[in-house]
């Protein structure tokens, strides 16, 4: 057991399961599953961070009463009148 928490080494078989068992976890938990990006994968990023989105500037609220119709149309007259000065 001491070799397994210094990380020397990982059991594997039988000893493995009953580790498992005993801690209640799966085998993943001793071999984490490693997820390398794929050069395809590194591509769609780069195609995902160059285009240009056309949407409205958009800012999010949050009220923990009912806020009436009105009530959002003051608020984005009073939040569009400080986005538009310089």
């Amino acid at each position: 057991m001491s070799s397994l928490e210094q990380q020397e080494t990982v059991p594997r078989g039988p000893m493995l399961q009953l580790l498992c068992d005993y801690f209640g976890v799966s085998p993943e938990y001793f071999f984490p599953i490693v997820k390398k990006a794929t050069s395809s994968a590194r591509e769609w990023l780069r195609e995902q961070r160059s285009r240009c989105f056309d949407v409205a500037p958009t800012i999010a609220t949050y009220s923990v009463s009912e806020v009436t119709s009105l009530e959002k149309e003051k608020l984005d007259d009073v939040i569009g009148a400080r986005i538009a000065k310089p």
